[in-house]
């Protein structure tokens, strides 16, 4: 009767998104015309100037070039993926695009790329460029990494009495109360036994059967753990009770809608769609009732945590601009909603006509805060992803947590799998690397977040890719492949025959930070000992001799050729001494 609804198996190509509440709106028949982006491969579309953007002018990033193939000269990396970007968005009609980028284990590149608003109605006055470090994009389901950060940090932080301000595996079933009358209502307490994940040629034929949740031990416990791994049951939009709340009136309305501990008591009442632990169910709601459990029980409030232990701690700044995207925030009090300052305005697309619609109705998402309803610029993002790469909320073993598959520790089976959804983000294996991302789509948004934590390819290291966009339709995970194809094929200068340089294993703690001052001082490809000056075209070998011996004191020179003959040319090109120094060592990995 009832199918599995394959959670774990939709883990690669980690495709974690959540959609909007109740559904896309258009604007209705006689609302602005539908819109083209009037460009040929990518000219018409604006993109920030180096000066703009954030940039490290001068550092390795900077110098690093695109391998364009045998008989072809490199392309400057940042021009590759501009020319790319903007492509791509002139031949999909896309409005608005910010991108970031952690190199090596550095916050590199932060880029906006078209228009926040005004798109398709050039010369109104009304466009208004996407810039990386002003334009506000929402996160949609991105939101989930943040929920899933902040409860496993308030796992591990005490209070006074050495007690977990946050305990995952508490039962939560007929216990959690919120301090607020309006939300002391009782976990869900019954469940279909014949619900099956439908699909468009195989909807649910409802009504269906509904039994009580069985009274047992912790069988079926309904814990902070199976709720941040969606392993709880709890139904998502329109795949559970056909009254999906997600589409009631009072959610956009101001005087109704007092945020997300308000939402959830809008569900609570409803069937689960299996019971807890026995299968895996994305739920938006689900990450709602977790961030309500977080709520009342980390100091202050969610938010408040959110931006003491998450949004001030990242580098070189704070997130500063992260903000519950909340109607009723007094920010939005001066300026209606929809014209707030910096708000990237949303498109869609109608799949059937093509046309692409401005989207003027608010969608108020702060009624789903914790699982889709933060707001920042793509800057922000950048920095948090930069921020999970170099352990600036957790130390290494709270991100191993972070970053470990729930499946089987929620059903209390033994094992770690590879696969699945950790805390907040998906994460699996790539090309033989660990990756974690997690994608967000709802009205007004489309974005997608991707790290790979343990930087053990060298031509990137320790490697993140943020993209947000204004259009609802937009495919970040196509551009953020190819961003990141783009990024793992750099060129590589000769250098002279027989010398390459690696330094030691590059996942040593210490590789990223010396192997990234080395790269601003000599170049792009200073771990490999082939550095090029490009404008004297000339070889340099002391830096790496010096690299060499800081990782190994005893490391022993050997000459890997003979030397090079004098020529009437250079009488001087090299002598036996120098030779005598070259470096003979395996190739880091590729």
């Amino acid at each position: 009767m009832r199918r599995s609804t394959g959670l774990l198996a939709a883990v690669l190509p980690l495709v974690f998104t959540g959609c909007g509440g109740g559904g896309v709106q258009f604007d209705p028949p006689g609302g602005p015309p539908p819109l083209t982006a009037g460009c040929q491969g990518g000219l018409g579309i604006v993109q920030e100037t180096d000066e703009q953007a954030y940039l490290q002018i001068g550092g390795a990033f900077d110098q690093l070039r695109h391998d364009e193939g045998p008989g072809n000269p490199p392309v400057k990396m940042t021009t590759k993926i501009d020319t790319y970007i903007r492509e791509y968005m002139c031949e999909n009609d896309i409005p608005g695009v910010g991108l970031g980028i952690v190199w090596q284990g550095n916050l590199v590149y932060v880029k906006g790329y078209g228009l926040a608003r005004g798109w398709g109605t050039p010369g109104t006055g009304d466009d208004v460029p996407v810039r990386g470090q002003r334009t506000r994009f929402r996160w949609a389901s991105v939101s989930k990494c943040i929920t899933g950060l902040a409860s496993v940090i308030a796992s591990l932080e005490e209070d006074g009495q050495g007690i977990p301000y946050f305990d995952l595996d508490a039962d939560l079933q007929g216990s959690y109360r919120c301090t607020s009358e309006v939300c002391a209502y009782q976990i869900p307490n019954s469940y279909y036994p014949d619900w099956f994940d439908p699909t468009d040629d195989n909807p649910v034929p409802w009504p269906l059967t509904i039994d009580p949740v069985p009274s047992t031990d912790d069988t079926y416990a309904f814990t902070p753990r199976r709720l941040l791994a969606h392993r709880c049951g709890v139904m998502h939009y329109g795949d559970g009770d056909p009254a999906d709340p997600s589409g009631s009136p009072s959610a956009a309305e101001r005087a109704a809608n007092v945020g997300f501990v308000w939402a959830v008591d809008q569900w609570t009442g409803l069937p689960l769609v299996h019971l807890p632990g026995t299968d895996g169910t994305y739920s938006s709601y689900g990450y709602n009732m977790a961030g309500a459990a977080l709520d009342w029980a980390v100091p202050g409030t969610y938010w408040s945590y959110v931006k003491s232990r998450i949004a001030d701690m990242t580098q070189p700044s704070p997130m500063l601009y992260l903000h519950p995207d909340d109607t009723n925030d007094p920010a939005y009090a001066a300026a209606p909603w929809f014209t707030a300052q910096d708000r990237a305005h949303g498109y869609s697309q109608d799949e059937t006509t093509g046309e692409i619609f401005l989207n003027t109705t608010p969608d108020d998402v702060s009624w789903k805060l914790p699982s889709g309803g933060f707001i920042s610029t793509v800057a922000d993002m950048a920095l948090f992803a930069e921020g999970l790469l170099n352990n600036r909320f957790l130390d290494a073993s709270g991100m191993d947590l972070y970053l470990t598959p729930q499946a089987n520790a929620a059903q209390g089976l033994p094992g770690t799998p590879t696969e699945g959804y950790a805390f907040g983000i998906g994460v699996g294996v790539k090309s033989g690397e660990r990756i974690g991302a997690h994608n967000g789509g709802q009205q007004d948004a489309a974005t997608r977040l991707v790290i790979y934590p343990d930087g053990l390819d060298p031509s990137v290291g320790k490697l993140g890719i943020v993209l947000m966009s204004n259009a609802r339709y937009f495919d970040r995970n196509a551009v953020a492949n190819q961003v990141e194809a783009f990024l793992r094929n750099p060129y590589v200068p000769p250098g002279p025959e027989g010398i390459v340089f690696n330094g030691t294993d590059p996942r040593n703690p210490d590789w990223a930070a010396d192997d990234f001052a080395n790269r601003q001082t000599y170049g792009p490809y200073a771990d490999q000992g082939e550095y090029v000056d490009p404008e004297l075209d000339l070889y340099d070998e002391q830096p790496f001799r010096a690299l060499a011996q800081r990782y190994d004191p005893n490391f022993v020179w050997v000459p890997t050729h003979d030397p090079i003959e004098p020529t009437e040319d250079d009488p001087a090109l090299e002598t036996p001494e120098e030779a005598a120094r070259r470096i003979l060592v395996d190739p880091p990995p590729r």
